[in-house]
């Protein structure tokens, strides 16, 4: 057990690593990845550890791409192991709030994670995202109708699922990488909702549509940033 507690503290101190350069946090997540399915003298403390320091990370000053991405990878590896249903979940509803802000960082820590997570577990991921508060949409798209609100919000999605009423504007984020990975995610919570509610999709899609080429139009006007390039 002693010598277990020292690999683990070892393997986090890595993971969080002040160093300038990025191989030792790398090496930090890699290894702690590698150990997820070895068995743990105590394996719910194992996982309440391994959980904690991989959700630290998503949100420390130094994460980049690569580090993020080596996390999300681990989270969605735990996710396959039923003791670590509640962690799954945490992360879900977290990553789906980092989705409505206004940070590049935390908009590409959520749709990483949202991309693994709708991967690995798709049912935690389906009923943690399916919203049936369908007079809130239709109240919010109502009130989005008139004056541009097609670029500010996914309303008017008739209660079918949070990821999809919140997702745009990471794909029109001004940040390249957070465009792509959220088209990404988009594409993985799509093959989700098809397999499960195939029949009431027709009136998402077309507004998921719509909007699409809405902000396709916006960007290539030159108003934009760019981020129309998020679908290519």
């Amino acid at each position: 057990v002693a010598v277990e507690s020292e690999v683990y503290s070892k393997i986090f101190s890595l993971v969080h690593s002040k160093a300038a350069r990025g191989d030792e946090r790398l090496a930090g997540v890699a290894a702690l990845d590698a150990l997820i399915s070895v068995p743990s003298s105590d394996e719910e403390k194992k996982a309440i550890r391994f959980g904690n320091n991989l959700s630290h990370g998503l949100k420390a000053p130094y994460a980049d791409f690569e580090f993020l991405h080596a996390i999300a990878k681990a989270l969605g590896k735990m996710s396959l192991r039923s003791a670590n249903v509640d962690r799954v979940e945490f992360e879900i509803v977290r990553c789906l709030e980092w989705l409505r802000t206004d940070r590049s960082d935390r908009k590409l820590a959520a749709v990483l994670v949202l991309r693994e997570l709708a991967k690995c577990a798709p049912t935690a991921f389906y009923s943690k995202t399916h919203n049936v508060n369908v007079q809130h949409h239709a109240a919010t798209a109502a009130g989005s109708s008139g004056g541009g609100g097609g670029l500010a919000t996914m309303a008017g999605l008739g209660g079918t699922n949070e990821f999809l009423d919140n997702i745009l504007p990471c794909l029109r984020d001004p940040q390249p990488i957070v465009r792509v990975c959220a088209a990404d995610a988009l594409a993985e919570c799509l093959k989700i909702l098809m397999e499960r509610q195939r029949g009431s999709m027709t009136a998402p899609l077309c507004t998921l549509y719509a909007n699409m080429m809405e902000g396709l139009e916006y960007h290539g006007s030159g108003d934009g940033q760019g981020a129309g390039n998020a679908v290519d």
